[in-house]
């Protein structure tokens, strides 16, 4: 499977990601998170654009990783464990998996059992119901049926997962959430088979704009071309629908910086010796070259 990329001197700087943030600087809607509202933290309220916002990257650009600040592989990582390997434990992503942003979520230990959960255990309600959606007949693996379908009937519109399980997300009276964090990506993942390609169109409930969307974009747009190798489609287009785009008033600072760094041309990638079982996909297959993005931005704090 060819994964077709203009030269890099064809490529045009992708300006999508600096004109969110400019967007969320400008129009952002002040609210209140759960640390702002009931402990007081008025530096963890979240300002939002107002409305979804949709951002589209065909693959001939360039693999769309960000390069108004350096982005590692761990986000690779990060997305292969979670969405194809339905990894719960955080000590496994520590770990199996060398990733550490889910640390600071179990910080404070009494959150799993105000849940019910062990130690640890990000939940039946977490990303993991991409492979084990609970069903009254079992676990039900959205990733194994929409790859099946492709594969016997690509010509359908119905090749669709979500990674959220309405029963154990919700809060309020008499309700337990059975999940530390709801899952923010993957809300509703979406493939269509057009023009002989692959086309991965995802829908994210929510992104956090300082620390987290350059991070998931590119974790993804990985899992969208181990499918298509293991599909056997050359990829089309990408693109992410986000219904909550915010930052964090103690991430301001972050997205000045990004609004102020003009982006460069996306980086080439190739698939290095894939496998053939997307379980089997590790970030050493994704050979990223051409990658010259801004230095890191450290100390984004991640809230809340």
């Amino acid at each position: 499977m060819d994964i077709l990329q203009k030269p890099l001197d064809g490529r045009t700087p992708d300006q999508q990601f600096r004109n969110l943030c400019r967007l969320a600087l400008e129009i952002g809607v002040r609210s209140d998170t759960q640390q702002s509202k009931k402990k007081g933290e008025e530096e963890k309220a979240s300002f939002s654009i107002p409305y979804q916002v949709t951002s589209v990257y065909p693959i001939e650009n360039g693999f769309p990783m960000e390069t108004g600040r350096w982005i590692g592989k761990a986000s690779v990582r990060e997305n292969l464990a979670l969405l194809v390997h339905a990894v719960r434990r955080n000590e496994v992503l520590n770990r199996d998996w060398k990733v550490p942003f889910w640390n600071s979520t179990f910080e404070d230990p009494g959150k799993c059992l105000r849940r019910g959960l062990e130690p640890g255990d990000m939940g039946p309600a977490s990303y993991a119901v991409l492979r084990q959606f609970p069903t009254p007949e079992g676990p039900f693996d959205q990733l194994a049926a929409v790859m099946q379908q492709i594969r016997e009937l690509p010509h359908l519109k119905t090749h669709i997962m979500t990674t959220l399980y309405p029963p154990g997300i919700f809060r309020g009276k008499g309700r337990t959430q059975q999940v530390v964090t709801v899952p923010c990506n993957g809300t509703l993942i979406y493939l269509t088979v057009l023009g002989g390609k692959l086309n991965y169109s995802t829908v994210w409930r929510s992104t956090d704009l300082g620390a987290a969307e350059p991070h998931d974009r590119s974790g993804h747009a990985a899992i969208w071309l181990a499918l298509c190798h293991v599909l056997n489609y050359p990829p089309g287009y990408f693109s992410i629908t986000y219904f909550n785009a915010h930052y964090y008033e103690n991430q301001r600072w972050v997205l000045e910086e990004i609004v102020g760094r003009e982006p460069r041309a996306f980086p080439t990638i190739t698939l290095k010796d894939p496998p053939d079982m997307i379980e089997d996909f590790r970030d050493t297959h994704f050979e990223i070259t051409d990658y010259n993005p801004y230095p890191a931005i450290p100390g984004i704090p991640v809230s809340p």
